[in-house]
Order: structure tokens, then sequence, then C-alpha cells
């Protein structure tokens, strides 16, 4: 609990209640108690048990877990973003890369309207590569996100904003980007021969 008197208690939720525009009081009684639970989780000593801004606070601690729940993903995709290094490709005006981060596919998954964000834990563990495709003149704007089998280097899907089909400019660019897979993947030739 708060360590603080009953009447205190419902004063704080009802002033809670009216500063987010008069919402359900049992309401702000689970976003509290998920609010403390947050708070022990996260370790915090000393935290604000009833902070003024309650809405605030429990978002700024919902971000706060977020990062930490994706760190250990995101040393994955750290690693996987070093071992991917040679998929990174330009070509006519367009450039593709793999994703950076557990952020960085939720914000694709979001820009796009599709559910590549799914996809996180796949890629990171490398049952799946997921790429970002884009134009060289706007290389923050979300385009087209892509899918490529690892074992085959083959794609397995490339849409664009709510899983739109590629435009001719797209189709053309992965067509040569498949070839170029084949041609620069690594460990190509010295299959079998390496005993290690």
């Amino acid at each position: 609990g708060c360590g603080v008197e009953p009447c205190t208690l419902r004063k704080y939720l009802e002033r809670q209640a009216k500063r987010r525009q008069g919402i359900p009081v049992h309401d702000v009684m689970r976003e509290l108690a998920d609010y403390h639970g947050q708070l022990m989780r996260l370790g915090v000593q000393g935290g604000d048990r009833m902070p003024h801004d309650l809405h605030e606070a429990h978002e700024r601690l919902s971000a706060r877990e977020r990062r930490l729940n994706n760190a250990p993903l995101n040393g994955k995709f750290r690693a996987r973003r070093h071992l991917l290094r040679w998929m990174c490709w330009k070509h006519d005006g367009l450039f593709i890369r793999p994703v950076d981060s557990a952020e960085e596919i939720t914000r694709e998954g979001e820009q796009q309207s599709n559910c590549v964000a799914g996809y996180a834990k796949r890629h990171a563990e490398g049952k799946t590569i997921i790429l970002l495709l884009r134009k060289c003149s706007a290389p923050g704007e979300s385009w087209y996100t892509v899918e490529i089998d690892p074992e085959t280097l083959r794609c397995k899907q490339c849409y664009g904003h709510g899983n739109a089909p590629r435009t001719p400019e797209a189709e053309a660019f992965m067509e040569a980007y498949l070839v170029h897979l084949q041609a620069v993947r690594p460990g190509r030739k010295q299959k079998g021969r390496r005993a290690e």
C-alpha cells in the first residue's frame, strides 16, 4: 500500500481521476497498483508512492521498463547487425540494411501499420532476417519492410505501408539485391572445406 490513511488515499485517487478528465476511480486504482508494481520490479528506492501526476509517472516508468526488457534483445540485435553487415547495399538511389534494435523494429511496425514487431525475437535469434528498404533521398522515412530467409537468402516478404505490394522501383531493386546477395554470401566457397 501507500502507507497513508484511507481517506487521504481516496482524495488522492479522486484528484487523479479528475486530472484525467474524470476517468473512473477504479481505473486510477489499477494504474496506481501497476505503478507500485513497477517501483518494486525496477527496485526504485524511496520512489514517490503517490506522485503528483500518476499517469505521467506511470508512463515514464513504463518507458524505462521497456528499455530494460529490450536490453538483452538489443545485445542480440547488435551482434546480428555486426554479422549481417555484408547484407547492406546501395543501388539506383535506394539502400537496404538490417534493423538495428528492438525499438527500431517496433517503430517500423507502427509506421508501416504491419506486424513486423512480432518478428523481433526471431530476427535477434537468427531465425529470420528483417531488413529496411529506404530511398537514399529520405533515409529516415519508412518505405518497405523486407524479410529474408537466412538459409536460402530468398525474399519471404517485401511490403510497403499497410502491406502494400512493391512498386516497380522496389521490385527492380529487390531482384538485383537477391542476385547481389548470392554473389557476396559469406562462406559460400569455403563450405565443407574447413574442419574446426
